[in-house]
């Protein structure tokens, strides 16, 4: 008989063992738990579909292993706990009925940011919630959310006229679904993804919301002569702050993006006594929203289609305002196809 005694002292830990001790869970370890959470829960399958059931089981469990000792290889303990497993059964079980990759890609991206939430966060609840909802939407109606995210929610590194033809082309426009209709915008809202802005209230036209943005791009400019009448000897004092301008390389143009930065750049110069005269010039020369429309046409023809869209009295797209849960799933859609990093704890 092995008799082993053990004492300790006060605020002290005794791990009493009869062999080797390990702590933490190894790569094979998490994958088996994950397998095991599985295969403990898919009693229900039919016989014939056992097969391509396991196949997709094993690959995403795979993939997100992978993923997991890559990216997070701190977190692989958290395996081990209930509420953990019961959102990698759910990842694994709608992954598993669809085979769908786009789906795939999209539950591991939520399940890797689930392992970083906290139990009973408001991040642990949307990300479940999202888990649950992403089989239900197409990946038009995912697209959806993210377009409206970025069309009127995510302010985007746009310095240049080329980095806004990127901005349109690449992390707008790639989102406008190819199919949609009224039932689109009502099972997002039956899902719980969005709400529709009260009676009557919509988002303002889009060219309006870019040129609040990125005004500063859509300056149709002025020539030296013009700026030198309009402000006579104080011409000098406004120098610094005037550029070549964005649209028409032989005028000038006041150089702000928006008229935060304007009133920004006004102070810094320490001009603020002309703060509303230049104001007042700088605006005789924004294009208004026709010219807008028109240069965002020549950008990408889809976004005539889009602006159509958006001018629709009854249109469901400028009226949407999404939830946590939307914001989740958009962000998330948002970050795949765009290789961005965007949080969204500001967003929930």
């Amino acid at each position: 008989m092995n008799i082993q005694k053990q004492e300790g002292g006060d605020s002290s830990q005794n791990i009493q063992i009869n062999g080797n001790v390990t702590s933490g869970i190894t790569y094979t370890e998490a994958r088996q738990i994950a397998l095991d959470v599985f295969n403990a829960n898919c009693q229900t399958l039919m016989r014939e579909a056992a097969h391509t059931s396991e196949v997709r089981a094993n690959e995403i469990v795979d993939e997100f292993i992978k993923k997991l000792y890559e990216e997070h290889p701190e977190l692989s303990h958290r395996l081990q706990e209930p509420s953990i497993q019961y959102s990698t059964f759910s990842v694994i079980k709608n992954y598993v009925k669809t085979g769908d990759s786009e789906l795939k890609e999209q539950l591991l991206r939520v399940l890797l940011q689930r392992m970083e939430a906290k139990d009973r966060s408001i991040k642990q609840i949307v990300l479940d919630e999202a888990i649950e909802i992403l089989p239900k939407l197409t990946q038009d109606q995912i697209n959806i959310l993210s377009l409206i995210l970025s069309a009127v929610y995510l302010n985007h590194r746009v310095q240049n006229l080329q980095s806004f033809n990127d901005f349109i082309n690449n992390q707008l426009m790639v989102f406008y679904p190819n199919q949609r209709s009224g039932s689109s915008y009502t099972h997002l809202q039956y899902t719980g993804c969005c709400t529709l802005l009260s009676e009557g209230a919509t988002y303002k036209p889009f060219p309006e919301i870019i040129k609040n943005r990125y005004s500063g791009l859509f300056s149709k400019g002025f020539s030296l002569e013009v700026l030198n009448d309009y402000f006579s000897v104080e011409v000098d004092r406004i120098t610094p702050i005037v550029t070549t301008c964005q649209q028409n390389r032989s005028l000038l143009q006041i150089n702000a993006m928006n008229d935060l930065v304007l009133q920004n750049i006004v102070k810094a110069n320490h001009i603020d006594d002309l703060a509303n005269k230049i104001s007042k010039f700088n605006k005789q020369f924004e294009m208004n929203n026709e010219e807008i429309k028109s240069y965002l046409c020549k950008i990408n023809p889809q976004m005539n289609k889009l602006l159509e869209e958006w001018k629709e009295e009854r249109s469901s797209l400028k009226s949407m305002a999404l939830t946590s849960v939307g914001y989740a799933i958009a962000i998330l859609n948002y970050n795949v196809k765009t290789n961005e990093s965007i949080s969204f704890e500001g967003f929930i």
